[in-house]
């Protein structure tokens, strides 16, 4: 009993752990691949002036 209850909770941060590390790796890939296009845009719009 004792060993089940400690493994539940475990098993709920583990899973907390693992959608934040997600989140966070979702959000970073959006703001770099964000940052890419805005990049991409000025360097276009550089060439055009």
């Amino acid at each position: 009993m004792m060993e089940e209850k400690a493994q539940v909770p475990l098993e709920w941060l583990l899973v907390a752990l693992a959608g934040i590390a997600l989140v966070t790796i979702v959000s970073i890939a959006i703001k770099s691949s964000a940052n890419t296009a805005t990049e991409a845009t000025k360097d276009q719009a550089e060439k055009i002036n």
